[in-house]
């Protein structure tokens, strides 16, 4: 068969190869830009990467391995303390592991701000989900924990560490601590309000198992402190090497803006978990029914509340200002005095002292203070939310990071 093959068909052959190659060149483009910006960053777009990493050092050396540290310590006397009380069943025993809690809640509460790294989600940057294993409120599920104690599922250590976490940890050790109740956080219709196994079991027996199951989690909880205190390390794990080393010999971060952006993801905490839960939902906000909702304030058998709002403000103004002060260490300020933004630098300086002077003013315990004196947790959130507006506008745009998609909605 013989083609014939006119000028007018090759006009046409070479409109439409011209199109196919304008259409192949357009989708090479396209998938050129779609890489770029779904790939890991391989150069710092912000702030002088030598600056960076004396930030990162400071935060690494000077904040997240002293407070890990500290907060293992206490880990270590809490678990004493609940062992003592288990074995005596003494009053002076409960009330001495009550105090042991507390003190070990005032460095946890910083560590909650430090959810970077090894204390952040495994699907970050070098994280291990170490948090949720130490301290899982507010999941924390009384009726579980209640659950258990008719069970006795305590007494296997290994099958409640790899129970869920919300029957286990600091959380659940405070109802076990603190709740000297004979009720039960189930409803009427639970299999051990049901059958009478809860009620069977009476106030002095309950007692003797609520000493033995927050035994068994100081010692579960101890080991998870001790495994996040050594990832941080510098002579074991040294994960503060690794956020030091930032963009440079790092494994972890290729960039000293990825690790600057964990940071700043963990530092919204204090927007997502302190304003928005923690002081908001007692508010009104959230799952609230009538306002105010003082059962829903954080660490309400212990009444502990405003506490560890003061101790989380802290930890925000320790990674801000790279150290224990503003003389310790180079911090956030610095960077932001770098690009020329030394007014926003003094203005959150100033607001994170305020907020946490606001906190300090609440008249007694929060959850008293939400139902008596509802303006003074209100003037809190107000204050916070001085800083986080600041935090989630100019702070990030100035030093070009990431806003965490968490707080990308949040205009409040």
């Amino acid at each position: 068969m013989t083609v014939i093959i006119n000028k007018h068909s090759t006009r046409r052959v070479r409109r439409l190869w011209g199109l196919v190659n304008l259409v192949l060149l357009v989708l090479a483009s396209w998938g050129t830009v779609h890489a770029t910006n779904c790939a890991t960053p391989t150069t710092d777009l912000g702030v002088d990467p030598v600056e960076a990493r004396r930030v990162l050092d400071s935060i690494a050396h000077l904040v997240a391995v002293p407070t890990a540290t500290a907060s293992a310590s206490v880990m270590a006397d809490l678990a004493s303390a609940t062992g003592a009380y288990d074995l005596s069943g003494l009053e002076d025993d409960r009330v001495a592991s009550q105090d042991a809690w507390l003190a070990a809640m005032q460095p946890w509460e910083r560590v909650e701000m430090l959810q970077f790294g090894p204390a952040g989600p495994h699907t970050t940057p070098g994280g291990m989900s170490l948090r949720e294993q130490i301290y899982s409120w507010p999941l924390t599920n009384r009726c579980s924990i209640d659950q258990g104690l008719v069970a006795q599922s305590y007494a296997d250590t290994a099958m409640l560490a790899a129970d869920l976490v919300n029957v286990r940890g600091l959380d659940a050790m405070e109802y076990l601590l603190f709740h000297d109740s004979p009720d039960n956080g189930c409803s009427p219709l639970s299999p051990i309000n049901a059958d009478g196994t809860w009620a069977a079991l009476g106030l002095d027996e309950l007692r003797v198992r609520r000493a033995a199951y927050a035994a068994t989690l100081a010692t579960l909880v101890k080991d998870q402190a001790d495994a996040l205190a050594a990832a941080w390390d510098p002579a074991a794990g040294d994960f503060a090497g690794e956020l030091a080393t930032a963009g440079d010999t790092s494994e972890t971060y290729s960039t000293t803006q990825e690790a600057l952006n964990e940071v700043i993801r963990a530092m919204f905490y204090l927007d997502l978990d302190v304003k928005d839960v923690k002081l908001g939902q007692p508010l009104g906000s959230g799952s609230c029914g009538t306002p105010p909702c003082p059962e829903l304030v954080e660490s309400r058998e212990a009444a502990a509340s405003k506490e560890h709002l003061i101790a989380n403000l802290r930890a925000f103004q320790q990674l801000f200002l790279g150290g224990p002060d503003a003389e310790s260490g180079a911090g956030f300020d610095e960077l932001l005095a770098g690009v020329g933004e030394q007014p926003l630098a003094a203005r959150m300086i100033d607001n994170i002292e305020a907020a946490i002077a606001a906190v300090e003013a609440i008249d007694g315990t929060l959850q008293f203070a939400v139902e008596a004196n509802t303006q003074s947790v209100a003037d809190a959130q107000a204050a916070i939310a001085l800083v986080t507006d600041d935090l989630k506008g100019p702070f990030v745009t100035a030093l070009s990071l990431r806003v965490p998609s968490e707080g990308a909605g949040d205009a409040d």
